[in-house]
């Protein structure tokens, strides 16, 4: 659909970029033998001691990918709406049915502290709970130290490619938010998600867009 409104379209882009509006990705993104210094905004648990109603909870989502393209992905709506496209396709006996099986992963507002005199950036860090993501660097933090959000960590990636590549999280020295930081402005992970209807979900994994577009164009 033609956008014909000017605050259309600023909405539009607005939607499609980083909170800051400046065209970046929204997303951390890490090259091979990179780290940032980072800081989780958000709780897994709302019982936290250090969880703020204001920022929510992190999300954390089954979500599947195309075998065919992985960055067609897409939230699981088996729980949502009692069925979904992708996990149907697991149980077809075709070669890639494996493939189609949703992962669990988790998109967390978190402050990446700039350097060389830049701006620190509220950005969203996706990953996942396997061997090679973060998510459960994250739960045994959140265990042993009871919050996430008390000390900036360390953020890390090893290799280039898919089969190579692994993060890492080091917790560094404790450092209190200041009350600018306490107050910025997190990002909706919603609108990075696509939770695409069941009656869609064939032609969007084929590739075809469903109506409205794809709120989603950032990759991590």
């Amino acid at each position: 659909m033609a956008i014909k409104k000017l605050a259309d379209l600023k909405k539009k882009v607005s939607d499609t970029t980083g909170s800051s509006g400046d065209g970046e990705s929204p997303f951390v993104s890490l090259k091979d033998g990179e780290k940032k210094r980072i800081r989780v905004l958000q709780e897994f648990d709302d019982d936290s001691a250090l969880y703020d109603e204001r920022r929510g909870t992190i999300k954390v989502i089954d979500e599947h990918n195309s075998p065919k393209d992985f960055k067609k992905s897409a939230m699981c709506t088996a729980e949502t709406e009692g069925r979904c496209w992708a996990c149907e396709q697991t149980q077809t006996g075709s070669d890639i049915a494996k493939k189609w099986k949703p992962k669990m992963r988790f998109y967390a507002n978190v402050l990446v502290r700039g350097v060389d005199g830049a701006s620190d950036k509220v950005k969203i860090l996706k990953q996942g709970f396997s061997d090679n993501h973060v998510g459960n660097n994250l739960i045994e933090i959140a265990e042993e130290l009871e919050q996430l959000g008390g000390q900036d960590l360390s953020f890390s990636r090893k290799g280039s490619g898919m089969n190579d590549t692994s993060y890492n999280l080091v917790p560094v020295a404790p450092k209190k938010l200041t009350k600018e930081e306490e107050q910025l402005e997190l990002i909706d992970p919603l609108k990075f998600i696509k939770q695409i209807p069941y009656d869609q979900q064939a032609a969007f994994y084929a590739g075809e867009e469903p109506e409205g577009g794809d709120a989603s164009a950032w990759t991590d």
